[in-house]
């Protein structure tokens, strides 16, 4: 049998680890605690945490419109959301809106 909380802790463990090759170190948040607007795992620069929110997925069955949506409510008032998923023996994905994705692209580009 698969322990759930092992696999999520796993999961955000190692989704951490590659988003931190990326950008300023990211580690796994502490939403026991009870923090407002806490993604899976977050950015040691608040900068960061401020426009986005990470939500982790290890699964074999994917209900993307579910999970950004319940994403979407949490991260609120974070700019974007992105829910990044893997199913078992798979690779990291990630998945946003279309409208978020294209605005990232617009800042990265500096034509905003």
């Amino acid at each position: 049998m698969i322990n759930s909380k092992r696999k999520g802790k796993t999961g955000e463990l190692e989704l951490a680890k590659i988003f931190s090759k990326f950008l300023p170190k990211f580690e796994r948040s502490q939403q026991y605690k009870g923090a407002t607007h806490s993604s899976d795992i977050q950015c040691t620069d608040d900068r960061i945490n401020a426009i986005l929110y990470v939500e982790c997925k290890r699964c074999q069955n994917l209900k993307l419109d579910d999970w950004i949506n319940k994403a979407k409510a949490e991260a609120a008032p974070i700019d974007y959301a992105v829910i990044c998923h893997k199913k078992n023996h798979g690779r990291w994905m990630a998945t946003l809106d279309l409208k978020d994705f294209l605005e990232m692209f617009v800042i990265f580009l500096g034509n905003k």
